[in-house]
């Protein structure tokens, strides 16, 4: 006799990309009664094979619960209470622990757990070096991970035996990290990459600590926020540090992982020292999570000078039809807080008025091919190059005129730094990290961080004749405050607990 097993049936609200990525797995599991979504420009309309309709549909649907398929979570949530449905027949794609067992079981998650088991039992002893686990999300084209390379190539290895775990392999960064660190990456398949949060979901941080690492260390760090932070926090080691990047006042990216502050509260409750990238950081944190108790510090971001002046000196040519033009260079992960949609807009009304300018954007990310879409309906093909992924970004930045960013939020931006230790011209909005790397307009221009901002900062820089020279001298000046000296030796003192274990809720600053 067969059995089959009636599928709970599911209202699935938000036709956007979550319902894409995760609809082969819903349906696995659950009966799809209907997708529902707030847009109407989307109802009529059949996506992932369903047709879409609006939220008055719900009343006459027969469900036992309703996932919602959407970033907004919250604000559905609270639009389904308000029509009287019940709070607890409503739940995030992300919350359902169901779901995700059955993509992690369905990816066979096991191995690379027992991989990754194998690696962490099989390093040897660190003798009397102190030892470090540094875990961080992935080795990507970022900021904080090209930090990461710099800081483990400066730091002592015979005083410490740094260990790297990245959650998400096939990072940019991967082959620059010290030969002298072990280093493992947990998830290497396209697909594991793309589900990552489904295995970071389906397993308390605990739970996850001894399925991947499962061996003690002296001190675990992690050093960007997110998944990494949530594994650090139940680590087994005597004392654990968080690394953060962001503005949480102007980018609180997290809240898509955590679900709630008071869970992310809990996460950072059990960390005994959090350092910050940047003053703005920290008071930002300070604002966000004011019960924070352990001890808080701020580290620059260290830049191996001397690598980037070397770097710069390769041989680099602009694409045809860009020389003896004004060059504008942007780079960054092409992300919507980079702000790179406003910089194409600013720069389409410049381009208007002044025809010999080209602004060249280095980077790659999801935002591409809605950046093309946008010069192409801007019709400044012959002004605007989106150069994709580079190398080595250095001779770029050196050969152009002047670098502008265009970011929403930072937390000490590791490319404006760069561009003044090659003393260009630097243009940047005015954001809490802009402003304090700039420190407030003495090393580069700060415009108002929005389209006109950018628009009247590049108009001054091309119509001004004293701008590139002024702007150049103080790129130079800036030179004093990237002392990585300074920084390691902030750094030393932090790692080096026995000696030197900060007492719980304190501050220490670093200028």
């Amino acid at each position: 006799m067969n059995f089959s097993i009636e599928k709970n049936r599911v209202v699935l609200f938000g036709a956007g990309s979550l319902l894409s990525k995760y609809i082969r797995w819903i349906e696995d599991i659950y009966h799809v009664v209907s997708v529902i979504d707030n847009d109407n420009k989307k109802h009529g309309h059949k996506i992932e094979g369903y047709h879409v309709f609006g939220h008055e549909k719900i009343m006459e649907l027969n469900f036992e619960k309703i996932i919602i398929t959407s970033m907004f979570f919250e604000e559905i949530r609270n639009q389904l209470i308000s029509f009287g449905l019940i709070k607890e027949n409503i739940i995030s794609v992300y919350e359902d622990t169901y779901l995700h067992s059955h993509i992690v079981n369905g990816l066979s998650i096991e191995d690379r757990f027992k991989e990754s088991r194998s690696f962490f039992s099989s390093l040897p002893d660190a003798g009397k070096r102190q030892d470090v686990l540094i875990i961080i999300n992935s080795l990507g084209m970022g900021g904080a991970e090209r930090a990461l390379v710099d800081l483990l190539d400066k730091l002592d290895h015979k005083r410490y035996r740094f260990v790297l775990l990245a959650l998400s392999g096939k990072g940019h960064y991967a082959k620059h990290i010290n030969k002298k660190v072990p280093m493992h990456e947990l998830l290497t398949s396209d697909e594991s990459i793309n589900f990552a949060s489904s295995v970071f979901f389906s397993l308390s941080a605990k739970d996850l600590y001894l399925n991947i690492i499962g061996r003690r260390f002296d001190t675990c760090v992690s050093f960007l926020e997110g998944w990494s932070t949530y594994l650090v926090s139940e680590a087994d080691c005597v004392r654990k540090i968080g690394w953060i990047h962001t503005d949480y006042s102007n980018n609180h990216w997290t809240k898509y992982i955590y679900l709630s502050l008071k869970n992310e509260a809990e996460v950072y409750s059990k960390l005994d020292s959090v350092v910050f990238v940047s003053k703005s950081g920290l008071d930002a944190f300070i604002e966000v999570f004011p019960d924070y108790r352990g001890h808080k510090t701020v580290i620059p971001n260290i830049f191996n000078n001397s690598a980037i002046t070397l770097k710069s000196k390769d041989f680099f040519s602009f694409p045809e039809g860009i020389c003896g033009k004004k060059v504008f260079v942007a780079v960054g992960r092409l992300v919507e807080v980079k702000g790179f949609k406003r910089l194409i807009r600013a720069f389409a009304r410049l381009a208007r008025v002044k025809n010999d300018i080209h602004l060249v954007i280095a980077g790659e990310g999801p935002q591409r091919k809605e950046l093309e879409a946008l010069v192409d309906d801007l019709s400044i093909q012959n002004h605007v190059t989106l150069l994709g992924r580079v190398e080595n970004p250095y001779p770029l930045i050196k050969h152009g005129d002047f670098f502008i960013s265009s970011s929403l939020a930072e937390g000490h931006p590791i490319s404006i730094g760069e561009a003044l230790l090659l003393e260009r011209p630097v243009i940047a909005t005015d954001c809490s990290g802009n402003r304090e790397i700039l420190n407030h307009g003495e090393f580069g221009l700060l415009v108002d961080s929005s389209e006109d901002g950018l628009y009247s900062g590049m108009l001054l820089a091309v119509t001004q004749d004293e701008f590139a020279e002024e702007y150049r001298e103080k790129a130079l000046s800036s030179h004093k405050r990237f002392n990585a000296e300074n920084i390691l030796e902030k750094v030393d003192n932090l790692l080096r607990f026995r000696a030197n274990c900060p007492p719980a809720n304190s501050i220490s600053h670093f200028v």
